[in-house]
C-alpha cells in the first residue's frame, strides 16, 4: 500500500501543465482510492472517484475524463470488464487507462494489454512511479489525439480528408473504426501485415463488407474481429463512393464490442 508521506509535493511557483486534466479512480477499496487522489491532487490534477467497474464507465461517461486508473478485481464489474466498454464507446475509445492491481502475473498485464489498456502498474507502488506513469501516458494520450485530429481534419471547402495512410502501431483499428463512424465515411480501407492483409468496405460510417487474406483467411464479421487482433501493419484509406448489399448488418459499436470479448477469452 502507497504511503502519503513518500510522495513529495510540487515545487512552490511551478506551474504542471497538465494541472487542469482530470482523472477518474476506479477502486472498491476506498483507501487506495483516497490515497491516489491524495497523491494526484497534491500535483496539480483534478480526482474523481468510483467504487467499481460499472460506476466508473457511467462516470466516464458524465465526466470525460482525461484517464483512468483502475483496478482490476472489484465487484459488479472488473476492470477488464471497464476496459472493454470504453474501448467499444465511440464517446471515450480514445481515452487512455492504467490498469492498477496486486494481481501482477504476465497472463493479467497480457489481457489488459490486448484490451486496450495503456499501461500496467502493480500495487503496492511509489508514489513518484505512480506520478511518471500517469505524465508518460497522458503525453501519449494527446499525440494520439493530434493524430486523430489530423486524420479528420477537413478542408476549406468543408469537405472530408480523402486519403491517409499509416499504421496501425501509431494508429489502431478500432480507433481508425471509431473515426469512420464519427465522420461518416465512405471508401475502401486496405491494410497489409506481415503474413496476410486486409480489405473493408465503408459506407456512411459503416463497414459493409470485410475480408482477410493470407493465412488467416476469413470474410464477413470474422474478418473485422480477425483485424482488431492486428497491432501492426500499413493501412491505407481511399474515399469513394460504395453501393452494394450490406454484407455486415451490424453496427461499429457491437462489432467492436464482440471483437474486446474474444480477445478476452483469448488471454484468458
Amino acid at each position: 500500500m502507497i504511503s502519503p508521506t513518500q510522495e513529495k509535493p510540487s515545487s512552490s511557483g511551478s506551474r504542471n501543465p497538465l494541472d487542469k486534466q482530470k482523472i477518474l479512480v476506479v477502486d472498491d477499496e476506498m483507501l487506495t482510492c483516497k490515497l491516489v487522489r491524495s497523491v494526484l491532487v497534491r500535483r496539480g490534477y483534478e480526482v474523481e472517484m468510483a467504487e467499481n467497474g460499472q460506476v466508473g464507465y457511467e462516470k466516464a461517461l458524465a465526466l470525460k475524463p482525461d484517464l483512468i486508473i483502475t483496478d482490476i478485481v472489484m465487484p459488479v464489474a472488473d476492470g477488464f470488464e471497464l476496459v472493454k466498454k470504453v474501448r467499444t464507446d465511440k464517446t471515450l475509445t480514445l481515452l487512455p487507462i492504467i490498469m492498477l492491481s496486486v494481481k501482477n502475473e504476465a497472463e493479467h498485464r497480457v489481457r489488459g494489454f490486448r484490451l486496450g489498456a495503456d499501461d500496467f502498474l502493480p500495487k503496492p507502488f511509489y508514489p513518484e512511479e505512480l506520478i511518471l506513469r500517469v505524465q508518460k501516458v497522458l503525453e501519449k494520450a494527446e499525440q494520439l489525439k493530434a493524430i486523430v485530429q489530423d486524420k479528420l481534419k477537413k478542408h476549406e471547402n468543408d469537405k472530408v480528408v480523402p486519403d491517409f495512410t499509416g499504421d496501425l502501431k501509431y494508429l489502431g483499428f478500432s480507433t481508425i473504426l471509431t473515426m469512420f463512424e464519427l465522420e461518416r465515411k465512405s471508401g475502401v480501407l486496405s491494410l497489409k501485415g506481415e503474413k496476410s492483409s486486409g480489405l473493408l468496405l465503408v459506407r456512411d460510417g459503416r463497414i459493409v463488407s470485410a475480408q482477410v487474406g493470407g493465412e488467416r483467411a476469413c470474410e464477413g464479421k470474422e474478418a473485422v474481429y480477425e483485424l482488431l487482433r492486428w497491432i501492426s501493419g500499413a493501412y491505407v484509406f481511399k474515399t469513394i463512393g460504395v453501393e452494394g448489399e450490406d454484407q455486415i448488418n451490424a453496427t461499429t459499436q457491437s462489432l467492436l464490442f464482440e471483437g474486446a470479448r474474444r480477445l478476452d477469452e483469448r488471454s484468458r
